[in-house]
């Protein structure tokens, strides 16, 4: 029994898409970092003081251990009497700012820390001078309240005890004078002395608790930590809003990169183009910084070192996939490494308008007669050109490349505009295939599309070539060296559309009613992909057609293509 292996995923690939899509990532930490600040610009900066009051507890043995002082003071009561109106009315007299009890209230929180007698007093205000003051007056007031208090209700007992000793004082003076009226051996004088003494016991006992209660410390407590003393606590915390904001924005971004890179359908060097199945990234031709012989060098290696090519012999197409894939500097500067290893090299352009942009990239503009062998170059006598364009330009390709097969090493290089049908053609007609796919420019739908048309072809992928996309500006290169390779002046810089002619010497440019038929070009002129509708190119195939072994076109019913006149 066979298993199949799971593909591991790459974290590095994470990474890359990270780096594709770092303006993303930078824009939304940017965009988390000024809502942050934003939000910190209109929140009002508060602060918070707080003072720290111990109780204690009003008794007249304060020293007694047999039970502990949390379970004789009731905290949450004496939290909301350091809240209530009393106290803030005191505290607003202490501050003397102005401030009202009303507001005083609404600006203090008490919290009562719970199995102690300990009480945080909070106050909070835009100003922190004034969050302290507020917060030390209120734990001064409510000490000072709570001692007030403590004092009135012991007065009020001592008061009473001084009546009630007034009135047995009364009643000992009423039983001393009757036993002293009576005879010490009746009856009423026994009555008497017992009145007295019972008398005598109640004032010893309303003295002893009126001693009592005067002895009793009502101080309410002290204040362990003045808010003087505290740190001040700001809020919102600015630094820390600020580092929520930018990462929060980082997440978003990252989330983001990802998304965009899912949605993104345009190609991405190396892991895309391997995984639709292109083969290997045989070339990268960057728009500044690259060498295009060391990159046209490598790709030959790599052709030559491929089975379908036989001693520097065979047919090799060259299929850009996608209207910004062009292939014609990069075929110039491969046609001439291929010389430079001794190797005859025959270029054949495949499609219409094929013929003069090759001419430009092989610096052949000059040479206007194309003999049956192709023009050939004075500086580069290994290397011929040839086309075919207009009616049954692929029978004449086949033909072409079958006489120079075995002789030469045959470059079919097909144009952007080429069909399915075509694509298949030139498979069946080549050795093998070499991709060329625009950097964030060619579809992977069409690479797809394109591999899907090889494959019905029988033809292997050498590789693919990365170059980058027609929409950025291509160096003009105006002369050549000894070798025939392009010097290129950054002074001179053109942008020459894929399909414009470029006339040869002594010819004039092209009437602008030539350049008008060109674009008036009807749909049922133009490639169309089998199964797909007139007009249709390879791009639009890629999305509306998915070929089949049987539906591809026999040689002899290809999609003929016309040229404008």
């Amino acid at each position: 029994m066979s298993t199949e292996e799971t593909p591991g995923v790459d974290v590095r690939e994470y990474g890359r898409v990270v780096l594709r899509r770092w303006r993303v990532v930078l824009a939304c930490t940017l965009l988390g970092g000024l809502g942050a600040a934003a939000y910190l610009y209109v929140t009002p900066v508060e602060s918070t003081a707080t003072s720290v009051v111990n109780l204690t507890l009003i008794t007249s043995d304060p020293y007694d251990t047999s039970r502990s002082a949390a379970g004789l003071v009731d905290m949450q009561t004496e939290a909301q009497t350091a809240q209530s109106t009393s106290v803030a009315i005191l505290a607003a007299g202490r501050l003397g700012d102005g401030t009202t009890p009303e507001a005083l209230r609404r600006s203090v929180t008490v919290t009562a820390i719970d199995s102690t007698t300990i009480m945080r007093v909070a106050a909070t205000d835009i100003s922190p001078q004034r969050a302290r003051a507020r917060a030390d007056a209120v734990a001064e007031s409510f000490l000072a309240y709570r001692a007030q208090q403590a004092g009135d209700r012991i007065d009020t007992v001592v008061r009473q005890g001084e009546a009630r000793l007034a009135s047995l004082r009364d009643d000992l003076a009423e039983a001393n004078a009757t036993l002293q009226d009576a005879d010490p051996a009746s009856n009423e004088a026994s009555q008497a002395e017992t009145d007295r003494q019972l008398i005598t016991l109640q004032i010893n006992a309303v003295l002893t608790r009126t001693s009592t209660f005067e002895s009793i410390d009502t101080n309410g407590g002290t204040i362990l930590t003045s808010a003087e003393s505290n740190r001040v606590v700001t809020a919102p915390d600015r630094t820390r809003i600020l580092a929520m904001g930018v990462l929060a924005g980082l997440g978003l971004g990252l989330v983001g990169a990802f998304v965009r890179d899912a949605s993104d359908r345009r190609v991405r060097v190396g892991s895309d183009l391997a995984r639709l199945g292109a083969g290997p990234v045989i070339g990268r031709v960057h728009l500044k910084g690259t060498s295009q012989p060391a990159v046209a060098a490598t790709v030959r290696e790599h052709i030559l070192g491929h089975h379908a090519v036989t001693d520097g012999t065979g047919v090799v197409a060259v299929v850009p996939c996608g209207a910004t894939s062009s292939p014609w500097e990069l075929v110039g500067e491969l046609a001439r490494s291929f010389a430079d290893a001794g190797i005859r090299v025959r270029v054949v352009g495949a499609g219409p308008q094929a013929g003069p942009q090759l001419a430009r990239a092989l610096h052949l503009e000059d040479v206007t007669e194309e003999p049956a062998e192709g023009r050939r170059s004075p500086t580069q006598p290994l290397v011929s050109l040839w086309s075919a364009g207009g009616d049954g330009w692929l029978g004449h390709v086949r033909a072409d490349a079958d006489a120079h097969r075995s002789t030469d090493l045959v470059l079919l290089v097909g144009t952007t505009t080429v069909s399915e049908a075509d694509v298949m053609s030139l498979s069946r007609i080549s050795d093998a295939l070499v991709l060329v796919a625009a950097d964030h420019g060619t579809r992977r739908a069409t690479i797809a599309s394109v591999l899907e048309a090889a494959s019905l072809g029988g033809r292997p992928v050498i590789g693919s070539v990365v170059v980058p996309s027609r929409r950025t500006p291509a160096h003009a290169v105006h002369e050549v060296d000894e070798r025939g390779h392009p010097v290129a002046d950054e002074h001179t810089a053109e942008i020459l559309p894929e399909d414009t002619a470029v006339p040869a010497a002594g010819q004039q440019e092209p009437a602008a009613d030539a350049d008008a038929d060109a674009e008036a070009m009807t749909d049922a002129e133009r490639p169309v992909a089998p199964g797909a509708s007139a007009g249709s190119s390879l791009d639009d195939a890629a999305t509306d057609q998915e070929p089949t072994g049987e539906g591809a076109a026999p040689d002899d019913e290809r999609t003929q293509v016309s040229t404008p006149s």
